[in-house]
């Protein structure tokens, strides 16, 4: 991975020292080429330790949605790069990522053919989340709360959403004109194929009512169709 400013490469000095005691504990291993740098561990979730260091080095750099200051990640998939967050989410962006992303980059002549392409892509399109502040939590403050956020690879979107429906296979937003030109998706449609058990079904279903069931001035809660 890198961290990349306006077109150059950022020294990780400082960030690899900042990190030091998190690979130590974790039994991470370093290669540093240069600027870029290779982080290897046993399991994924070991490296999802590194999202708070990492996300505070690329805020540290005051990314905008201009996109000029990128935290690059290289892996199967290919290249990732987080070009804005609102700072409060950028700890759970970088966690993400990295628990997608990693794995074992291929080396030069042995890229994956079209179908495992075409497949990457599919599940590249489809990395989007909701985050919402919880107004049942000690610290909540409505000044502070603009309502829930749809984040598609790193675009963020406040209050797009006019309809959601879940089925078994699939879950269905219907986007806000704004939204849907934010993504620079073709329709205001946007589906997301699921592969869960009945139980994760269930599971989600119940924390999307969750999620929804509370209104701000900000932002009013979509149409929902959970079944």
């Amino acid at each position: 991975m890198s961290l990349v400013v306006r077109g150059r490469t950022v020294d990780p000095a400082g960030m690899l020292a900042m990190m030091a005691a998190d690979l130590e504990a974790g039994g991470i291993e370093v290669l540093r080429v240069d600027d870029v740098v290779r982080f290897t561990a046993g399991e994924v979730r070991d490296l999802s330790v590194l999202a708070v260091p990492l996300a505070a080095w690329w805020q540290q750099h005051e990314p905008t949605p201009a996109g000029e200051v990128a935290l690059r990640f290289v892996g199967p998939n290919g290249v990732t790069e987080m070009t804005y967050s609102r700072p409060d989410l950028a700890v759970e962006y970088v966690r993400h990522t990295i628990e997608v992303d990693s794995g074992e980059p291929y080396a030069p002549g042995a890229a994956p053919g079209s179908v495992r392409r075409l497949a990457a892509g599919l599940i590249r399109r489809g990395r989007t989340g909701f985050t919402a502040l919880n107004p049942e939590h000690s610290d909540y403050d409505p000044g502070d709360d603009d309502g829930y956020c749809l984040v598609n690879d790193g675009v963020p979107a406040y209050g797009a959403l006019l309809a959601l429906r879940l089925t078994r296979k699939t879950l269905s937003l219907r986007l806000t004109r704004e939204a849907a030109r934010a993504w620079a998706a073709r329709s205001t449609t946007f589906t997301i194929k699921l592969h869960l058990t009945h139980h994760e079904t269930e599971q989600l279903r119940l924390e999307l009512r969750r999620l929804f069931r509370y209104r701000n001035a900000q932002a009013t809660a979509p149409a929902l169709h959970l079944g």
